[in-house]
């Protein structure tokens, strides 16, 4: 067992690995959101492209072989079980050539059909 990469402090078969799996839906925009990220850290296109919203999902996700995701930090979140839209806005740190960097953003989320995806994000 391991820690799960979005930064839960519980492990990933506790946490994401349930949701990237099919499992279990996620119950709010946030553990969708730390599911995707962990889904990046793991290059599975799959599930990013079956947690985007069909009038913004892109064809492909391109994976840059050079970044290596390191870590997480949501600084506000809402939407949850009763909601039909949400977002989060969040820090991911990760590594390029053994530099770190920073991309902060806000992610938009709705909720069809009792499942949430992933609409669009904002830079910051």
């Amino acid at each position: 067992m391991s820690i799960c990469a979005c930064g839960q402090p519980t492990v990933a078969e506790a946490c994401c690995a349930a949701i990237l799996s099919g499992d279990e839906q996620a119950e709010t925009c946030e553990r969708l959101m730390r599911a995707r990220y962990t889904a990046y850290v793991q290059r599975n296109e799959s599930f990013l492209i079956a947690s985007w919203h069909p009038s913004t999902r892109p064809k492909t996700v391109p994976f840059d072989a050079l970044t290596r995701w390191i870590g997480l930090k949501v600084i506000h979140s809402q939407g949850g079980a009763s909601d039909a839209s949400g977002e989060v806005e969040f820090i991911a740190t990760f590594k390029q050539q053994g530099k770190a960097y920073k991309m902060h953003e806000r992610s938009t989320f709705v909720r069809e059909q009792g499942q949430w995806l992933y609409l669009n994000g904002t830079f910051l």
